[in-house]
């Protein structure tokens, strides 16, 4: 059974989303350790409190990128099964528009 076109869009967004949160979980980190670093502390005291609303607060910030990310691929996936199965009912010619013969 195929999903509706709202289930189809959400599972696109749900998979940004989550590679947007392992990036940015990735960099907030990163930028911490490199505070530490420059600091002179151990990374055992990273502040993880602090990184995870960073990170949200991150997310947050560019869920309108996210969107248009998976906007893309859900049309990019829509619009591909639709143009196979017009491809399939056009017929040998590629188009459903009539052929004239101008022989007669």
């Amino acid at each position: 059974m195929e999903l509706s076109n709202y289930q189809a869009f959400m599972e696109c967004m749900r998979k940004w989303e989550k590679i947007g949160c392992n990036i940015l979980c990735g960099l907030a980190l990163w930028e911490q350790m490199q505070d530490c670093d420059r600091r002179g502390v151990p990374y055992t005291d990273i502040d993880i409190e602090a990184v995870s609303q960073d990170v949200a607060y991150r997310l947050m910030m560019s869920h309108d990128r996210l969107y248009a990310l998976a906007l893309y691929e859900w049309t990019e996936q829509h619009f591909a099964q639709n143009s196979d199965t017009s491809d399939a009912a056009a017929g040998e010619n590629g188009c459903d528009f009539p052929t004239h013969n101008n022989s007669t």
